[in-house]
Order: structure tokens, then C-alpha cells, then sequence
């Protein structure tokens, strides 16, 4: 419980892979492609070089005239797995690069958060919020139910009389807009608690800091199994290491 409120080298070809090493391993996925195997088959496994360099070869494939991809996704991370998971289950063709490990850039160093942004109300921005909480909808009950949770948060009140009704009416708008957006809350309602009640929530705050609380729901995501998901359902997947000559012409190596 939580208190408190890339460039592409077009001339580089699959041959040009780099074998990963522990130190910097590069994932490689199942593909949709006939003419790659499936993990588990003769290739190793889902994330061994042999699959690796079939995926390669099945991304390099689409270049050519009706393999073509319906979707690119550049960026490996929470956002691009997800997106990619969300259209390889609507049926499109996918493909998605990275330059280095997946969920290995702002997504490895985040709290993991699926939240609806309960801040931008008290700018206004009540566009923006429901859009959120329509997403987080969607991941919940649609697209990763079993990789996204809900979890708890309790809002510490530290005045009487002013700041309960005055947070209380922001979290209520909150929940009322995940109700409004399109798609089921996916999380609990919120709930008021006693100085009592909070305790029992966190018994390690301090009981003469605060006067009761409320507690919220926003949602966590399991980032690099959405990415592993990604995978399963048959994305193309390649990572890139990039290095900068002197000149500061960008080399892509796969």
C-alpha cells in the first residue's frame, strides 16, 4: 500500500545480429511468420540467439511487397509492449523495435503505476483524466487483466473540518469519471476512514499526525510481463544497440 497522494539503419540486413550476452541480452519473440519456428521447438526457446535470429529474419521479411507490417512501434517499454499487445490481439501484422533490453529505460525505473492522473483535477483538466481512467479501464478488464491489479492508497487529512469535504469531492469526481469513461472502474470505490481506520491500514504512521484518511484506488502494471506478453501473441520483435561515430552518424546494430 502506497501513502500519500530510434533510427533505423536501412542498409543493416538480419545477417549483422549480435549474439546476446548476460550482460546485455536482447529478447526475441514468436512471430507470425511461416517460415519461423515457435519457442520450445528447434530454436531453443523464446528467448535463445537461434530464436533471435529468426526473428530478425521474419522482421527483415516484411519489407518485401505484401509481408508489410500494419503497425511499427519504436520503444520497448510499458507503453510501446502495451500498444503492441493491444493491436497484435485486434489481428494487425506488428512489429516493435528497441535499442536496448525491453522495459529497460523509464519503465524499469517507475513505480509501475496505471493511474488516472487524480492531480490534473485540481487543474481542470478533466479531458485528460477520463481519457486516462478510460485507459486504465481497458487495460484492467480488456487487454491485461492478469498483469494489472488494483492497488490501494490512503490519503492521509491532517485538518478538520476543511480538508476532508475538499479531498473527498476530488477522489468522488475521480471515480465518477472512471465511471463515465466507456469502460467498467476496473477498481474499488474509495472510502472515508476514521483516525482508527487509518491506523489499522498503516499501523506505522504516526496516530498524532493526522486525523483520519481516505482511501483510493489506482492500478499497477507488471511491465516487463507485458512485454513478455507482447511477445506470445506474435509480435516481431528486435532490439538495437546503437553506437555514435566521431562524425555523429548513428550506427543501428541488431
Amino acid at each position: 500500500m502506497s501513502v500519500g497522494g530510434t533510427s533505423l539503419d536501412s542498409s543493416a540486413t538480419a545477417e549483422e545480429a549480435t549474439v546476446p550476452t548476460p550482460r546485455n541480452r536482447s529478447t526475441t519473440a514468436k512471430t507470425t511468420a511461416p517460415e519461423t519456428s515457435t519457442p520450445g521447438s528447434n530454436t531453443g526457446g523464446q528467448f535463445s540467439p537461434e530464436f533471435r535470429q529468426a526473428s530478425l529474419a521474419a522482421l527483415t521479411a516484411t519489407s518485401n511487397p505484401g509481408q508489410e507490417l500494419d503497425v511499427l512501434i519504436v520503444g520497448g517499454g510499458v507503453v510501446g509492449a502495451g500498444s503492441a499487445l493491444d493491436a497484435v490481439t485486434r489481428g494487425l501484422n506488428v512489429g516493435i523495435v528497441e535499442m536496448n533490453d525491453w522495459a529497460s529505460g523509464t519503465s524499469s525505473r517507475s513505480s509501475k503505476l496505471i493511474h488516472g492522473g487524480l492531480r490534473y483535477l485540481e487543474m481542470f483538466d478533466f479531458a485528460l483524466v477520463q481519457e486516462a481512467l478510460q485507459e486504465r479501464g481497458l487495460l484492467i478488464q480488456r487487454i491485461a487483466p492478469h498483469l494489472v491489479r488494483p492497488v490501494p492508497f490512503l490519503y492521509p487529512l491532517t485538518k478538520r473540518f476543511v480538508e476532508r469535504p475538499y479531498v473527498g469531492v476530488g477522489i468522488l469526481l475521480y471515480d465518477t469519471l472512471g465511471l463515465t469513461s466507456g469502460n467498467s472502474r476496473g477498481v474499488p470505490f474509495h472510502k472515508h476512514l476514521t483516525k482508527r481506520g487509518t491506523l489499522r491500514a498503516a499501523p506505522s504512521l504516526k496516530d498524532d499526525a493526522m486525523i483520519g484518511s481516505i482511501r483510493y484506488y489506482d492500478a499497477q502494471v507488471d511491465d516487463a510481463r507485458l512485454g513478455q506478453r507482447s511477445c506470445a501473441h506474435g509480435s516481431f520483435l528486435r532490439c538495437l544497440r546503437r553506437q555514435w561515430r566521431a562524425s555523429g552518424e548513428l550506427l543501428a546494430r541488431r
